[in-house]
């Protein structure tokens, strides 16, 4: 039992680490509308098991926490160190309300348009509200934010799930999982290639 459970805490140790360094990654690639750490969330929330949760929690914590660093002296010391926290916090609920709901990932798979909109709407609720609560930008309590924010949530939440739902559900489809590596990757490059040029490289997200 304490090897398992030694081996949990390694795990999820080496999770949160992976998780920092892909969240910072992904938001070096990301801008408003199109923020790919949304789908990082989005992934882990909906299908990591919750005994790892709090370690998913660690490192984005850090890595947004990290962002708000440039930033800190234009805003306030609790938004900064504290704010992190209860945004991922805050932004889990959804993920956690809808698993229960949705038991499995075949359920996922067909209510994902509507599940990743919940998830989008509902952390942009949890960014535009901390910031106001916890002294964040002030310009960003605007309904523009807002809706640049879901669509940025929502595109990054589908990015980041419908090639996992792919890879889960590969077995009920016919041909070989090579073709489905290839599909998913051709699809990848498409969807961003889609965006290229509107890209603002190191943009926050928050």
């Amino acid at each position: 039992m304490d090897d398992a459970k030694g081996r949990m805490i390694a795990t999820g140790i080496a999770l949160s680490i992976v998780y920092c360094i892909a969240y910072l990654v992904l938001r070096y690639f990301s801008f408003d509308q199109w923020a790919l750490p949304a789908g990082l969330r989005a992934v882990c929330l909906f299908f990591l098991p919750l005994r790892y949760w709090s370690f998913v929690f660690v490192g984005d914590a850090a890595a947004v926490m990290y962002g708000r660093l440039a930033i800190a002296d234009k805003n306030s010391a609790i938004w900064v160190y504290f704010g992190p926290f209860a945004l991922i916090a805050g932004v889990s609920i959804a993920p956690y309300l809808i698993r229960k709901k949705l038991t499995n990932v075949q359920a996922i798979t067909r209510q994902l348009p509507i599940a990743a909109a919940c998830f989008a709407a509902w952390g942009s609720v949890c960014t535009v509200g901390l910031n106001a609560i916890l002294g964040g930008p002030a310009e960003n309590a605007t309904i523009a934010f807002f809706t640049t924010r879901f669509l940025g949530n929502y595109l990054g939440a589908l990015m980041g799930m419908l090639p996992v739902l792919v890879w889960i559900n590969r077995r009920q489809h016919v041909g070989p999982v090579s073709r489905v590596v290839r599909d998913i990757t051709f699809a990848g490059f498409s969807i961003a290639a889609m965006f290229e040029g509107r890209s603002v490289p190191g943009a926050l997200y928050a």
